[in-house]
C-alpha cells in the first residue's frame, strides 16, 4: 500500500465517524420535545417559590419606581 492509500483510508474512517456523529445528533434532536429548551429549566412561580420585586444596583442605589417591600424569610 502506498502512502496515499493510507491517507485515503484514514480520511474514509474519519468520514464514517463524522457520519455516525451527525446521525446521533439528528436522532437526539428529533426525539426531544418540540419547542423545549435544551437545558432542564424550572419556573419557580408555579412551585410556590417567591421572586424578588426590588432591584438594588451594585453601588447601592434603588431603581426608581420599583417596589421596595420584600420578604426576608428565605428557606
Amino acid at each position: 500500500m502506498g502512502k496515499s492509500d493510507v491517507v485515503i483510508q484514514s480520511q474514509a474512517a474519519s468520514l464514517r465517524d463524522l457520519e455516525n456523529q451527525v446521525g446521533q445528533t439528528t436522532s437526539g434532536l428529533s426525539s426531544r420535545q418540540q419547542g423545549a429548551l435544551l437545558s432542564d429549566t424550572e419556573n419557580s412561580r408555579f412551585q410556590g417559590k417567591e421572586h424578588f420585586k426590588s432591584i438594588t444596583l451594585r453601588i447601592g442605589t434603588q431603581l426608581p419606581g420599583v417596589i421596595e417591600e420584600y420578604s426576608s424569610d428565605f428557606t
